[in-house]
């Protein structure tokens, strides 16, 4: 029979040509799966460097005003309201009598105060023991509140009252506390902010503090990103290189604030 029917097919060169361009293909959307996801972990990091140093703030803001409360300042002075052992037992905290703000170190910070009425908590969410001398409000009590808020070594913001002792907020490398102290002229206005425990004659009237905050998410920047946190945190609190410990590519960002403390009446 003449004219045997076949079947025609790919030549080699076409085979690779193919190859070749498939292979560019799937190249491309791998490398653009690649950049969308370290794009995605990068804005995990700084949402949860953003969310922490939110929660950091929030807590300061809300425990660090407290120091000094007393539900009858009229009938209690400062010495009355909290005598040298008023509020218990919390370790690395030690009052003089009428002292309400306590700087224990760099990163650590004991304050106390009264409880404003039934439903007041301390920073771990316990009520005073008593509550039934707080039914009528603006009388006076001998409750008094006590806690030390201070970096644990894990890198988490802590609060011990005495009732125990938690870590509230994860992902800090480094925390400072300074006292805000008033001018003698100005004794309600803030002057300066010292490191260290305020001088004979000075009036304590706010609390500074200074993070550092890092992700949990690794390799999600280069070394120049390190060496720009850390020396913004050494030109902000003198802290060198060695702060910084553990680096693996996180991301870090610096926040700083003053709680200026409410409950300053004689």
């Amino acid at each position: 029979m003449d004219g045997a029917d076949h079947q025609g097919g790919l030549s080699l060169v076409e085979l690779m040509i193919a190859l070749a361009l498939s292979s560019f293909l799937i190249l491309g959307i791998t490398q653009v799966y690649l950049d969308s996801q370290r794009t995605n972990l990068f804005q995990q990091g700084q949402l949860q460097n953003q969310e922490s140093r939110r929660l950091v703030s929030l807590f300061l803001q809300q425990e660090l005003s407290k120091a000094g409360y007393r539900r009858s300042p009229a009938t209690q002075d400062m010495d009355a309201a909290f005598g040298e052992a008023s509020g218990g037992i919390v370790k690395g905290c030690s009052f003089a009598p009428g002292q309400a703000v306590q700087y224990v170190g760099r990163s650590a910070i004991c304050i106390r105060y009264q409880p404003r009425d039934r439903s007041d908590r301390d920073c771990l969410g316990n009520r005073a023991p008593n509550v039934a001398e707080l039914a009528e409000p603006y009388t006076g009590t001998h409750l008094v509140f006590v806690e030390k808020i201070y970096l644990g070594s894990s890198g988490d913001l802590r609060c011990a009252s005495a009732q125990g002792d938690e870590a509230l907020v994860d992902g800090l490398v480094d925390l400072v506390f300074q006292v805000a102290v008033a001018s003698s002229t100005q004794p309600r206005a803030l002057a300066r902010h010292v490191s260290g425990a305020p001088g004979d004659g000075q009036t304590v009237v706010g609390v500074g503090y200074k993070t550092l905050l890092r992700s949990s998410g690794k390799q999600l920047r280069d070394a120049v990103g390190k060496a720009t946190a850390v020396a913004d945190w050494t030109l902000l609190t003198g802290a060198g290189a060695a702060t910084v410990s553990g680096d693996a590519g996180q991301l870090y960002q610096v926040s700083q604030g003053t709680v200026m403390l409410r409950n300053l009446m004689p």
